[in-house]
């Protein structure tokens, strides 16, 4: 018997509906609280309630008010809009459902370009059942938002007419990207830089016109947020996060994994010759934080490379089930000590990587199946004709690889996964045909 295709994938894809649906039940049964649950999350809400209660942009409880320039306005905006309409931060959960299935249903109509219907089909699925695709759809945290955003901007500017319109509306999602999540701060620079690269002279004139629209549409949406934080600390910038990650999740664990030292004993040694730098979290202190770091990375700059990119293996490689079966058991806020594999690989000790590999099981397995995506995923190189957007697709997991550096984890991997499950399947594709041949 013949079976319909087209009802085929909807039985998929309601029987994923219902698992999503079966875990936002079980989670706030099992998990307290919920949906607001880790720090940022409870930031970002104490954020939103003070946009619609006190009307401002702080993480104080009471007057005065100082002003936050640590986080972004973007995503406290989000709930804050949910919450006048819905009321309930459970509807954040909802809509962020919806915005998970937006995405898949981005990345099927991306990959009808490269492959068939089926494997188009099969990349959608597998982002929307990666298990930290679940778990954060479900958590008041900024991250699925992100990658529908993420998503959007290239499915616009790739996979759209190529008109002003558009590429100024790809500027505006560009803008809100950046408002949700600083990460994204320099990825116009990536974008504008592809689309110089690959240009024909002959296009000189029109592609400048069209990047105009572009940069115009991303600075009509954060030029507000700059002059409101230079109005607030004197100093222009879009957060203060990328200097306090710098110092705090780059600088002090590298010193500490290099010189065998506790993270505490590298601060108050950097302390101690530096003086005070002031709130890490406020942007007035942001050049001073940043100057001291690069100062120091720079006494070492290929120790430090070296370090960024051996702590960048767990974007890849780090289990997704671990922690949404924490979640589904209710023990997400359990601590379990767990060997820093990247750590223990930096720092040379490879028989303690086997031991703790031996020891996570089918966790081990998980990561095995990661790194079987990543490189089935470099097959996608062999189709010749779609070439130029396989290598933007790994221009963009790079490019967050790079930004996102030592503080690595599988929260971080997420807005790499669209393009890694794109270019898996294209990569799949492909060797299937060779195989055909």
């Amino acid at each position: 018997m013949k079976i319909n295709r087209s009802k085929l994938y909807l039985v998929i894809v309601l029987g994923i509906v219902l698992f999503y649906i079966a875990s936002l039940v079980r989670f706030s049964h099992t998990v307290h609280p919920f949906p607001v649950m880790v720090s940022d999350s409870t930031e970002y809400a104490q954020l939103a309630q003070n946009i619609l209660t006190n009307h401002v942009f702080s993480l104080s409880q009471h007057a005065p008010f100082n002003p936050e320039t640590f986080r972004t306005p973007g995503y406290p905006l989000f709930i804050a809009v949910i919450l006048i309409l819905f009321r309930a931060y459970f509807a954040v959960s909802i809509v962020q459902i919806v915005l998970t299935f937006c995405t898949a249903f981005l990345i099927y109509r991306m990959m009808q370009r490269f492959v068939s219907e089926t494997w188009a089909f099969f990349a959608a699925v597998l982002y929307l059942v990666e298990p930290m695709v679940m778990a954060y759809s479900l958590i008041v945290l900024s991250d699925i938002p992100f990658v529908f955003l993420l998503v959007s901007i290239v499915y616009v500017f790739f996979f759209s007419a190529r008109n002003t319109k558009n590429f100024f509306f790809a500027g505006l999602i560009c803008g809100f990207s950046i408002l949700v999540r600083p990460l994204a701060v320099l990825f116009p620079l990536v974008i504008v830089g592809w689309e110089v690269l690959c240009m024909n002279r002959k296009e000189v004139r029109k592609v400048a016109i069209l990047l105009g629209a572009f940069i115009c549409g991303v600075m009509l949406v954060v030029s507000p947020w700059l002059i409101r934080n230079k109005i607030e600390t004197n100093a222009w910038g879009i957060s203060s996060l990328g200097p306090s990650n710098l110092l705090y999740s780059n600088l002090i664990p590298y010193l500490a994994a290099r010189d065998h030292l506790s993270e505490a004993a590298v601060e108050q040694k950097i302390y101690q010759e530096n003086g005070s730098l002031g709130d890490p979290r406020s942007l007035a202190n942001s050049s001073k934080i940043t100057n001291v770091s690069l100062r120091y990375l720079k006494q070492d700059p290929f120790g430090y490379a070296r370090y960024h990119i051996v702590e960048t293996a767990p974007l890849f490689l780090a289990s997704s089930l671990k922690e949404f079966v924490k979640l589904w058991s209710g023990t997400v806020g359990e601590y379990t000590a767990n060997p820093n594999l990247s750590r223990l690989l930096f720092q040379g000790k490879f028989s303690g990587v086997w031991e703790a590999l031996k020891q996570q099981g089918i966790y081990t397995f998980e990561k095995f199946v990661w790194l079987g995506i990543v490189i089935v995923g470099l097959f996608s190189l062999a189709d010749r004709k779609h070439r130029r957007m396989v290598v933007f697709f790994c221009v963009v997991i790079l490019y967050f690889a790079l930004a996102t550096g030592p503080v690595s984890n599988t929260r971080y991997r997420l807005p790499l996964e669209p393009f890694l499950f794109m270019l898996a399947v294209m990569g799949a594709s492909n060797l299937y045909a060779i195989k055909r041949t």
